[in-house]
């Protein structure tokens, strides 16, 4: 059964679940499997080496095509915007006209 609440039908998804975006915590594996029951997966690349991020970001991607946050602060937002340029990684706007 889904949960029709503003937020879910904003974000794209079927239930009211957040995954924290704890750093340490935050693989692929899990963020795709929340993204995949329904909920808002994330993952937070931020104190990652830029290899490892993308590499996380390419692996997400092979596990889901459902909306799934990436996490970064401020000083991560310049080298996450040339990586989704570069890679051409799809914004939710790109996942919405899809």
């Amino acid at each position: 059964m889904c949960i029709s609440t503003p937020p879910c039908v904003r974000l794209g998804i079927d239930h009211p679940i957040v995954q924290a975006p704890i750093e340490s915590a935050t693989r692929p594996e899990l963020a795709a499997a929340v993204s995949n029951a329904g909920g808002f997966g994330t993952l937070a690349i931020t104190w990652r080496p830029p290899e490892e991020a993308a590499t996380f970001v390419e692996r997400t991607r092979e596990l889901t095509r459902a909306v799934t946050l990436l996490s970064a602060t401020v000083m991560a937002s310049r080298w996450l915007v040339s990586m989704v340029i570069l890679r051409r990684l799809p914004s939710m706007q790109d996942r919405a006209a899809a």
